[in-house]
């Protein structure tokens, strides 16, 4: 590692927490729960790709209606079906994407009522606590659960470790990028303070449950975003200077992150993707938006004019991003690695950054704009999913 800022870390004592494969009754069979489980294709201990659909009853418009009737959120492996949980009405199983996560082969979903928040793995309950929240971010590491969540009718956050709150606020911004780097969880957020009758915000990081101040550069006029990469903070900031647009700091490290000119920043924020990156969106002065991704040191990969990226994987080998179609025309565009590709049909990526590379085989989880079947595309082909429903999320990885 680069030398910098390292934080100091500490052990944190946690609960034992497992989603094992007989807690969750596998086998090929139903159980009271409706979950379905199959065996995962290959020989043990093989990778695959794994990715969770949605699958809506036959004739259902899922377009327009995803939550009003029960469907299923299913896991494949290399295409295979290895389960089904009943999802929607009355399961405690929510059909927004952004509140389930593949682990391992995993499907991790949290889901509240109004009232209690419930976090399964693979349909079973694990965890149940009182509030109102969404759960943010979630690692397992050392078969203990961490997530970051968020009221849905308020401010803070609360970090907790198998369910139990570690570290809770009632104000102040969490950025996310939860990350595990040595069997320490890390995460960065913010709070509000006022001195002298001036309102003010200061910055922490938490590492294995310890908060720690961050103290910045004096000529710093804004914090974009800050997260711990590889047990590093990284702080994405504004300056007051000669230097115009994103700065990056990295430890003891400064980049200029790209923007183009003669545009205005949008956003710029971390990506949660293997290699240290940033995601930057730009606006045209004809109100056009276009957007690229960064890593430190200075590489870049930038969106054709006009155009944002709707689906990305970053890893120290290069980047890899699909550009969902523009309006009604068939025009989008798939990047991998220096090989550009024309999106097929009216497929689109619709779900939670439906994408995944290893030894550079690039796998999209596309889902059709016009309710027809999905379909994953690797390295240039296309193999359709007989379902009527979409893809939410892709991951490769071992169960």
């Amino acid at each position: 590692m680069r030398k910098g800022r390292l934080l100091a870390f500490a052990a944190v004592a946690v609960a034992a927490l497992s989603c094992g494969l007989e807690e969750v009754g596998e086998g090929s069979h139903s159980n009271p729960e409706g979950i379905w489980t199959g065996p995962l294709p290959g020989p043990p201990g093989a990778e695959h790709c794994f990715l969770t659909a949605f699958e809506y009853p036959e004739g259902h418009d899922w377009k327009s209606e995803p939550d009003q009737v029960r469907c299923s959120l299913a896991v494949y492996a290399d295409g295979v079906p290895v389960k089904r949980i009943p999802a929607g009405p009355g399961t405690e199983i929510s059909t927004d994407p952004n509140r389930h996560r593949l682990i391992s082969g995993h499907v991790y979903t949290d889901f509240s009522d109004g009232k209690t928040t419930v976090i399964r793995c693979d349909g079973k309950e694990l965890l149940r606590w009182q509030g109102n929240e969404t759960v943010t971010d979630m690692i397992v590491s050392r078969d203990s659960l961490h997530t970051l969540s968020v009221p849905i009718d308020g401010e803070g956050f609360c970090y907790r470790v198998n369910g139990r709150p570690v570290i809770q606020r009632d104000a102040g911004r969490c950025f996310g990028h939860m990350r595990c780097f040595r069997d320490t969880v890390a995460f960065c957020f913010s709070q509000p303070s006022r001195s002298a009758s001036r309102l003010h915000e200061d910055f922490y990081v938490s590492a294995g449950g310890k908060v720690s101040k961050v103290i910045l550069p004096h000529n710093v006029t804004d914090v974009l975003d800050m997260m711990v990469h590889e047990g590093e903070l990284c702080i994405m900031v504004l300056e007051d200077g000669p230097q115009k647009g994103p700065q990056m700091l990295q430890g003891d490290g400064k980049w200029q992150v790209n923007h183009m000119l003669n545009t205005e920043l949008v956003s710029c924020r971390f990506t949660d993707t293997e290699a240290l990156c940033a995601e930057v969106v730009c606006s045209h002065p004809d109100k056009r938006m276009t957007s690229l991704l960064c890593k430190a040191e200075m590489s870049w990969t930038l969106c054709e004019v006009g155009r944002t990226i709707s689906a990305y994987h970053v890893n120290g080998d290069g980047y890899y991003y699909v550009s969902n179609s523009t309006s009604a025309s068939h025009n989008g565009r798939i990047f991998r690695n220096h090989m550009m590709y024309g999106i097929p049909g009216d497929y689109a990526v619709i779900g939670i950054n439906p994408v995944a590379v290893n030894n550079g085989d690039m796998y999209i989880g596309f889902s059709s704009r016009s309710g027809g079947h999905p379909a994953i595309w690797k390295n240039g082909s296309m193999t359709s999913l007989k379902i009527n429903g979409y893809i939410a999320r892709v991951s490769y990885g071992k169960f």
